[in-house]
């Protein structure tokens, strides 16, 4: 067996094996573009039957590296590793499993032949990130999908798991397992039975009906806002069936390159980052408690909604209200939502089904005895929630742990009723919860690390992006009304925000982004609001700020405004280097 450091070579019943082994995820760096170069010309020159490409760890290639993006890329770029798998004289067959996103799909769709374990996610991200794919993606799948279904994956975005993946003619076979063995095992039987080169951008784009592709692309320009890197997928898609493979990936990467150094594709980079940190605490190791079935108090619209989120995660919930009626009710309002969500096409109904049966609802406090958390969503008075803790910290079984949804009253003082302080944190959902990503999770001084990670690990089995805050006095941002004036209202988000970094009630700059654009909607494509306004003047921060300072009354704070912008104008000076090439 060879190691050159990011892949291991060996072979194995006549086949070539390469292993990607670049953790934590197998991004598709530079070192690995030119390892995986480097090998294919090996392996040319060996009596070989077939290659087969995998990854260790939990992933097939879970994307390119991102950081990689803003810079003149490094030598080889994709498009010259897909073109060595294509030039191979033998089959390659890419056996994913765990992600295989964005350029880790597009060198599987390179290859001749794909297998893919149950576990497996496949997609085509870039056009979160400002861009669209770049090496093959808008050219190569709308020969599997056919264009209109092309334009639904590449402009949502959506990543697709490996049922559907299979259904819609994604990869050739299943695996029987994420294991190496059953991947590689998998790949050679594949390559045994097509054992020829079989190159996907060669294929003809199935026929297109014009109804369903204007269909696709209304849908798609909607639901991406006409963002210009969206309308420009859409062209690029459509190009797959009217220009011969060649020139149409010459004008996919002509327009990856372009859109790639473009300011929007720099703001939702930082984004990304921003909201990557946000899931991590500094420090935190404790293991996170497994979390097997969830309580919630109050059947409301914000119970109801983070009921249905549970369900969605598939887990099973229990529902409490304080009577029959009102019990009754919250479940009927639940099934409802869900049956709604069948009739606008959003849910299938077995699925539906499904997450009806994980629903139990109640009327007696007792039956949460089990639950683990067990979050509360009753009316915002203190007193009463105060008087619930109580009464569940008698009931619940030791380290069970109680959240509250409050968006502003004291958690500490919720804690202090109980004998469980540590394990008591804030799970702040936003409305509706099921819909809205944002989950603030707010440690009281008491709160234990392994209730913070249990509750962070919670938030990621949901699909929610948390964001870790303090206790503290208003917990989120104040509202604002409509009549403010834009200067009065981005000077406030920009003032603060420095106020609260000084407090210490969120642990980083990019928690205010990431709170700010999942919370609030500030538009993903600036970057937030401090990535926006540090490519302001700096006149023009000073007017916003100023803006407040004048209509604000004596108890007005200035936060260090200037001073927290200072790195992100630093980092945009770096970025304008390593564009030109001087960095």
């Amino acid at each position: 067996m060879q190691d050159t450091g990011v892949l291991r070579l060996e072979v194995q019943e006549g086949f070539y094996i390469l292993t990607i082994d670049n953790p934590p995820v197998n991004a598709g760096s530079t070192p690995v573009r030119a390892g995986l170069l480097t090998c294919l010309a090996q392996a040319a020159a060996l009596e070989v039957d077939g290659i087969v490409i995998l990854g260790a760890g939990r992933s097939f290639i879970a994307g390119s590296d991102i950081g990689e993006f803003g810079a003149p890329l490094g030598q080889p770029e994709l498009p010259q590793v897909i073109a060595a798998i294509e030039a191979s004289p033998q089959p390659v067959c890419a056996a994913m499993h765990g992600a295989a996103l964005g350029g880790g799909f597009e060198l599987a769709l390179g290859c001749d032949l794909r297998i893919a374990a149950p576990d497996a996610v496949l997609g085509l991200p870039e056009v979160t990130l400002g861009i669209m794919p770049g090496a093959g993606g808008t050219q190569r799948l709308p020969r599997l999908t056919g264009v209109a279904g092309a334009i639904a994956l590449v402009c949502s975005g959506r990543r697709v798991n490996a049922p559907e993946a299979l259904h819609l003619g994604l990869f050739d076979a299943l695996a029987l397992s994420a294991g190496a063995r059953d991947l590689i095992a998998a790949a050679i039987a594949a390559i045994r039975a097509v054992p020829v080169k079989w190159r996907l951008r060669e294929a003809m784009v199935p026929a297109a009906d014009p109804q369903a592709v204007q269909a696709a692309e209304d849908r798609a320009l909607r639901r991406g806002k006409g963002r210009p890197n969206v309308t420009e997928a859409i062209r690029l898609v459509k190009l797959s069936a009217d220009l011969p493979a060649e020139e149409a990936l010459t004008t996919e990467r002509a327009a990856f390159q372009t859109f790639r150094l473009q300011e929007e594709a720099f703001a939702l980079r930082h984004l990304f980052f921003a909201e990557r940190a946000a899931t991590r605490i500094d420090g935190l190791k404790a293991e996170p408690a497994r979390v097997a079935r969830v309580g919630v108090v109050g059947g409301g619209t914000m119970g109801q909604g983070i009921c249905r989120a549970v369900l969605a995660a598939g887990l099973p919930v229990i529902l409490v209200e304080r009577d029959a009626t009102a019990r009754d009710m919250a479940r009927d309002a639940i099934a409802q939502a869900l049956q709604a969500s069948v009739a606008k096409g959003r849910l299938v109904a077995t699925e539906a089904g499904q997450r009806k049966a994980l629903l139990s609802a109640s009327d007696q406090m007792v039956d949460l005895a089990e639950c683990d958390p067990v979050i509360e969503a009753v009316f915002e008075d203190l007193a009463v929630k105060k008087e619930l803790f109580a009464t569940l910290d008698s009931l619940l079984k030791p380290g069970a742990i109680l959240a509250t949804n409050t968006s502003y009253l004291d958690i500490d003082a919720m804690a202090a009723v109980t004998t469980r302080a540590a394990d008591v944190v804030g799970l702040h959902f936003f409305s509706p919860a099921d819909v809205m990503t944002l989950l603030e999770v707010v440690g009281a001084r008491a709160t234990s690390d392994r209730t913070l990670a249990t509750a962070l690990a919670f938030a990621k089995t949901l699909g929610k992006q948390p964001v870790v805050a303090r206790a503290a006095e208003g917990i989120t941002p104040r509202a604002f009304t409509a009549q403010d004036i834009q200067n009065r209202l981005l000077g406030a988000i920009l003032n603060e925000a420095a106020l609260v970094l000084a407090e210490g009630t969120t642990q980083c700059p990019g928690d205010i982004v990431v709170t700010l654009v999942h919370g609030y909607g500030f538009p993903r494509w600036r970057g937030g609001p401090l990535w926006w306004a540090s490519g302001e003047t700096r006149d023009r921060d000073a007017a916003m700020t100023d803006a407040v300072t004048i209509a604000a009354d004596a108890g007005y704070g200035a936060g260090a405004v200037d001073a927290n912008l200072a790195p992100l104008r630093a980092k945009r000076k770096e970025i304008d280097q390593r564009k030109s090439g001087h960095a």
